[in-house]
This record gives structure tokens, sequence and C-alpha cells, in this order.
């Protein structure tokens, strides 16, 4: 049964005594609304009877091998959004969007392009906008299924192999989302070739603004998640200096790029305690690397070499490059204050009825802690991702920790 449903499109009416029918609300976007609430004001009654099904076959989800299913899951199982009377179906395998009529289960129209569907569309005013892997935001008339305008976010027409498809090197992977009279999508998944943050009037498909910076904030993400995984994984790993830090870093990030490509386990390549003990040593010679703890010899002939050229290239970075020392973690007293912080702004965050991946994170909460406990005041005590429309509820409530 469960296996039939993932594969079934139902729709249900809600029908209150006779059989007249009450209709819900538009859900017009992924997630309900632009907060990605996934929360709708409608009320169900408490029956519900099926009126119809269709059957559509099993999607073709981008990241389809076992170490990157979790990269992108956003197109593994369909995602309908609905407005007035008229269902909306995205296709990844049929490159294609479809509208379904919510009283007959047939379909109205369909609208091809030249590249995988892989997020729900987002219906305002009579319009539907979606993306797709050829790099377009298209806007077609909701009724007829006819083509408004489309823009193209990067205008080189320049195609790559991309998930065995065919697709634009700036692939628009950044589901649209509609504020305002404002429809926001990204275009680019290679942070080298660049990615690109769109914002277009809803109406005409002008250009309002375009961020193409990406690339330099999708840098200092990847080095924050060096530094994340360094202090999440190797435990200790706080009481390393710089140097010793950038090594274990390097060192991690290689074994884990090995792994993948090799399509094995990590601890296959290299065990987290054979990192540690290599980047706390950083042994200048591969006599030293049988000194480190579970490394075996045959992998000292097929790695050593590597490992000690990473060393010297960590020994040659300059003291100003070396990332900064990680914090100790907190102690008893301190993650007390931290679960207090987050219980607190759970609840605001709640009532806003924001998502929780737009709340803080771990992190925040500790540099919060950390700022604070150094003296700082202000602005300065939140960090950076705290700011914009965030601060509006996130200082407000913290303030009173402080």
């Amino acid at each position: 049964m469960l296996t039939k449903c993932m594969y079934s499109l139902i729709w249900m009416y809600l029908i209150f005594g006779t059989s007249i029918f009450s209709y819900a609300e538009d859900w017009r976007m992924w997630r309900y609304d632009a907060n990605r609430t996934a929360a709708s004001p409608q009320v169900l009654a408490d029956e519900l009877h099926l009126v119809w099904t269709r059957e559509y076959p099993q999607l073709e989800p981008v990241w389809d091998d076992p170490l990157n299913q979790d990269m992108m899951p956003y197109d593994t199982v369909y995602e309908p959004i609905v407005y007035g009377k008229t269902l909306f179906l995205g296709f990844n395998q049929f490159d294609r969007v479809t509208a379904i009529d919510t009283e007959t289960g047939e379909e109205k129209w369909s609208f091809h392009v030249d590249g995988p569907v892989r997020f729900s569309p987002v219906v305002e005013n009579g319009k539907v906008y979606f993306v797709s892997d050829d790099g377009n935001l298209y806007c077609l008339d909701a009724e007829q299924g006819a083509l408004l305008w489309k823009y193209q976010g990067i205008t080189e027409d320049r195609k790559i192999l991309g998930n065995e498809r065919l697709i634009s090197t700036w692939c628009a992977r950044g589901g649209p989302v509609i504020k305002d009279g404002i429809i926001y999508f990204a275009s680019g998944i290679w942070p080298f070739m660049g990615v690109f943050i769109f914002a277009l009037d809803a109406e005409t498909g002008r250009e309002v603004w375009v961020r193409d910076e990406c690339d330099h904030i999708i840098a200092a993400f990847i080095e924050g998640q060096k530094l994340a995984n360094a202090s999440s994984r190797f435990r200790g790993a706080w009481r390393l200096n710089q140097r010793q830090l950038a090594a274990l870093m390097e060192l991690a990030a290689w074994r884990d790029q090995t792994a993948q490509n090799q399509n094995i386990v990590r601890s296959h390549v290299l065990r987290d305690k054979s990192i540690f003990a290599i980047a706390e040593t950083l042994p200048t010679h591969i006599s030293q690397l049988r000194k480190v703890p579970e490394l075996s010899d045959k992998l000292i002939r097929r790695h050593g070499e590597r490992i000690i050229e990473m060393l010297d290239q960590v020994r040659s970075v300059r003291e100003e490059d070396l990332p900064p020392r990680l914090p100790r973690p907190p102690g008893t007293a301190q993650q007390a204050l931290i679960n207090e912080m987050r219980e607190a702004l759970a609840q605001v965050a709640e009532e806003l009825k924001i998502a929780p991946e737009y709340r803080a994170r771990r992190k925040d909460f500790e540099f919060i802690m950390r700022a604070a406990q150094a003296g700082k005041t202000g602005d300065e005590v939140f960090p950076e991702n705290l700011s914009g429309w965030r601060a509006e509820f996130v200082k407000p409530c913290l303030q009173k920790f402080l």
C-alpha cells in the first residue's frame, strides 16, 4: 500500500453532510508560503472521501547514488500545488509541468521544457512560475498553459552533462518563491562557475536585482563547514593550534573526497584517530607515519607521499592565512544557558510561523554566548547570519539572556 501511494496522486474533497463540496484554501507554493511554514489556516473536516486518483511513474531524483542522496532531496516525490480548482505538478523525468482539474482528475494541459523540472511551481494572480535544469524561469497562464514570458538566468547557452542529462551549466536549482510581487530563484550549482540569485517582477519578468557574488559566499560557507566538521567530528580538536587545525581540515577533506571518488567508506582511507594523530604531530617524513595509530604499512604505501605533501603545503601557509582556533566546548552552565535561549527562540518562531530551518543554529547560540562573555555589546554579540529579517525577532528575544 505504501509503495502504491508513493507513485499515485490522491485528491480528496471535504464533504460536509451532503454532496456539497467545500474547497480548501489555495496551496500556491512549496510548503504553502514564502516562509516555507508548511501550515495552512484551513481546518480539515472530520471526514475525507476519496474522489479520484491518478498514477504516475516514480520520479528520477537528481542524486541517485548512496553517498549523495542527501544533497538534494526535493525531487524524490511529487510535490503538487493548488490554485482554485487546478492542481499543478512538475515532472523531472518528463521535463514538463501539468495542470489537473481537481474535480475530475483530468489533465487540462501540459507544458514541456528543455530540462527536468525538479521543484514545485508557484502560482500567483493567475500565473504559474517554475524553473528547470535548462536554466530558465517560466511564467505561464494558469488556465491555458500558454507561455507569457521566460527568463534565462545566465544568457550564455552552454550545456553540460549532469546527472545523466544534458543540462544548462547554470541549471536553475533554486526553487522559486514569490512575495510582494517579486519572484526569486537561483541558477548554478558549481561554485567555480558562479551561483546566482535573481529577483524579478512577477508580472513582467523584469529583472529587479541579481546577486552575482554567491561564489564568494559559497567559498566562505565551505570553509566554515570544514571548521564545523573539524569541531563536531574530532573530539578535542579545540586543543589544536592553528597550523595543526589546518592540517586536520585538509586531511579530513582529502579523505572524504577520496572515499567518495572510490565509493568506499571513509575509514577505509584513513580513520579519524589517524587523521587527528597526523595533524597533532605534523610528521615531516613517511617513516614518521609508522608511529601513527591504526595506520598500516599498506595505507602508508598507498597514501603516505600524498599525506606528507599535504602537510608540507600546510607548513608553507602564512600565519595570517591559517584558520582560527576552535573555541572550547560549552561547559555545563553554558550549555544550560544555550538550551534556555533555544527554547525561548523556538517559542517566538512558532508564534510567527517561521520554519525550524530558518531559526538560529547551535553554533549561533555558542557565538552569542562567547561574544557576551567577551564583553561585546549591541550587534557585535550576534553572528552575521542572524542579521537582516531574522534580527527583527532574534535580537529582542535573546537580548534578555545577555
